[in-house]
């Protein structure tokens, strides 16, 4: 499409917008502390994944922030909401560092892995990592293979739900994610993380 300078009309809006415009700069680079050596894992919370994904119904959206654990591929804690914010992050991120200090209280050699969206390059949640004495890592920008734990769990996660289902509206839709995701958890050889505490937020 490049070629006859053809662009769609969804990727026109979006660099209207600005959105794929950079914001990292080199002081608040990452570094990757991972490459994708997943099988150099070995241990549970060492690596926790995350990533925010969208819902959508009928042209209608909510995000789902997920956290998840590299090595048992264990939930440890998600966040539903219809803002796709810092809030909805941090919320995640502060409720699994309470859940691992449940099983654990030296956080020193976990660590969190992301992408480079605004939201983890954040101070607010740079600084809850930092206090916490954990690490943070990033893979490099636009390589979702750096992260492919977690994407591939919420594409696993809407072929579990929408993709294979009918709704009536966004609602029910959601209700469906939170029953899929606790079923995820409380079926697998072994769970440390219950979900009922679930929230939307409007």
């Amino acid at each position: 499409m490049k070629k006859y300078s053809m662009t769609p009309n969804y990727v026109k809006k979006q660099k209207n917008k600005g959105m794929y415009k950079s914001t990292i700069t080199k002081e608040c680079i990452i570094p990757d502390l991972i490459k994708r050596q997943w099988n150099k894992i070995t241990e549970p919370l060492s690596v926790i994944t995350t990533d925010v994904s969208y819902l959508i119904w009928n042209g209608q959206k909510a995000y789902i922030s997920t956290m998840m654990d590299c090595f048992t591929k264990e939930i440890i804690d998600f966040k539903i909401s219809y803002k796709n914010d810092l809030n909805l992050v941090m919320e995640n991120l502060k409720d699994t560092i309470k859940k691992i200090r449940q099983i654990k209280k030296d956080l020193t050699e976990t660590i969190i892995l992301s992408d480079h969206a605004q939201t983890y390059n954040s101070n607010v949640f740079k600084t809850e990592i930092q206090s916490n004495n954990m690490k943070q890592s990033m893979g490099s920008n636009f390589a979702c293979y750096d992260n492919i734990i977690i994407e591939s769990w919420h594409s696993r996660l809407k072929c579990g739900t929408i993709h294979n289902n009918k709704y009536n509206s966004l609602h029910e839709y959601i209700f469906d994610v939170v029953d899929w995701c606790n079923h995820y958890n409380k079926y697998r050889k072994k769970s440390n993380f219950p979900l009922q505490n679930w929230e939307i937020r409007l």
